[in-house]
């Protein structure tokens, strides 16, 4: 159990390079550390349902595999200037977009997370709360 981190994870895939263009900065840009650390500062930030999971992340009693690191610059998802990346990690056996943002010491914060919404139709966007 725990956090795992997929032997690929800090690789630029060629079929996002072609379609959003060369983003291996972004992906050199986070350790496993800075990772974990995003996810232990997030707890308490979400709503009790996806608190549960990060909890359970953080503390290694749920697994979860880091897919891809930070990757896809946008618009940040709580609004105002500069831009966000994110990060997949697959947990119970479904995606989750974490997005990120960094504090002016560079530490990673998790401030919004996209997923399949439960029960189906679409995906659904939660920004942190705390």
């Amino acid at each position: 159990m725990g956090l795992t981190f997929k032997p690929d994870w800090k690789t630029a895939k060629p079929n996002y390079v072609a379609r959003f263009g060369e983003y291996q900065a972004f992906l050199d840009s986070m350790t496993e550390g800075d990772v974990r650390d995003a996810i232990r500062g997030a707890c308490g930030k979400f709503r009790p349902d996806i608190d549960a999971w990060i909890q359970g992340v953080s503390d290694g009693t749920s697994s979860a595999i880091v897919e891809q690191g930070s990757h896809q610059a946008e618009a940040p998802k709580t609004g105002g200037d500069g831009f966000s990346l994110h990060l997949t990690l697959r947990v119970a056996g479904k995606a989750n977009h974490l997005y990120l943002g960094q504090k002016m010491t560079g530490a990673w914060v998790i401030n919004a997370i996209s997923r399949a919404k439960p029960g189906g139709g679409g995906f659904e966007t939660l920004t942190a709360g705390a």
